[in-house]
């Protein structure tokens, strides 16, 4: 399959991760939402971009095997940030959306992945 697809659920789950970090900021969370969330929902942040994370880096470990997956994971994690800041910068409301989102299609696109392989 190609890497191209096997990257894609990586890089989702490493937008909602560095989403997630950047929405819990509080300068970010100022600039980004009308009524900024409470602890609660900092917490929730954070707990989801801790579990993105995570998952972004069993992604790439997934299609590429350990030593190149990790470092692959540190490229889709560049990556992710950089388009999450040019998002948050020019259309905070859709970075806002996609941080939510972002997962749903990640999983769906890792099992359709998965579902392909027969695995």
């Amino acid at each position: 399959m190609s890497d191209a697809i096997l990257a894609t659920p990586a890089l989702l789950f490493a937008y909602a991760g560095c989403a997630g970090y950047g929405l819990a900021m509080e300068r970010h969370r100022d600039h980004a939402f009308a009524r900024p969330p409470g602890a609660r929902g900092v917490t929730a942040l954070r707990a989801l971009g801790t579990l993105c994370l995570v998952l972004s880096a069993a992604a790439c470990i997934h299609a590429w095997g350990g030593p190149i997956g990790c470092v692959a994971w540190f490229a889709v994690v560049t990556a992710a940030a950089i388009a999450f800041t040019g998002l948050l910068r020019y259309h905070t409301v859709l970075a806002r959306r996609l941080t939510w989102l972002t997962p749903a299609v990640a999983l769906a696109v890792f099992g359709a992945t998965q579902w392909l392989n027969g695995a």
